[in-house]
């Protein structure tokens, strides 16, 4: 998987982040005040040293090596999985301890391994991971607060590679 994205001249990802309940999007638009937080997509082109990666009512675009910083700074609003790709395509693998590997689905028609890890921060991490070319097809993190537990998906509905 890292190998296909640091090979990839061009990459253009669409899809769409939920939250399952008890939480609800209602509160981040509150906490954060953005207008939508579900939607988001990606585009990088290498060739061209161009990356844009928009949330929604958040963007960030510029040269790679500029962008580590920027996406940092929207991680509060998706607990870092909006960056997977854009991080990935700049060189810097998953945060992922243990992983395991889980079995196989498919997702969106694509034929997908299943791999599941905690992060650093205590975040249980699932990847599904297209077999055919190795790009992430979804995330799902598993986020556990003192009071409650709630999980997110980011499912990346289209994923273009060159």
């Amino acid at each position: 998987m890292n190998a296909a994205y640091g090979s990839a001249r061009m990459y253009r990802d669409r899809g769409v982040a939920f939250v399952d309940e008890p939480v609800v999007w209602s509160l981040f638009r509150a906490v954060f005040g953005q207008k939508s937080l579900d939607h988001f997509s990606t585009d990088f082109d290498r060739v061209r040293s161009s990356m844009a990666f928009v949330y929604d009512s958040v963007r960030v675009a510029g040269a790679p090596n500029n962008l580590p910083d920027q996406l940092n700074t929207i991680r509060p609003i998706s607990k870092g999985s909006s960056s997977f790709a854009p991080m990935l395509l700049l060189g810097l693998p998953p945060d992922l301890a243990n992983p395991v590997r889980e079995k196989d689905e498919t997702i969106h028609g694509a034929d997908c391994y299943v791999i599941r890890g905690m992060n650093q921060r205590g975040i249980e991490d699932t990847f599904w991971i297209e077999k055919r070319r190795f790009v992430i097809r979804r995330v799902t993190q598993k986020i556990r607060s003192q009071s409650e537990a709630f999980t997110q998906t980011l499912d990346y509905q289209s994923v273009e590679t060159q």
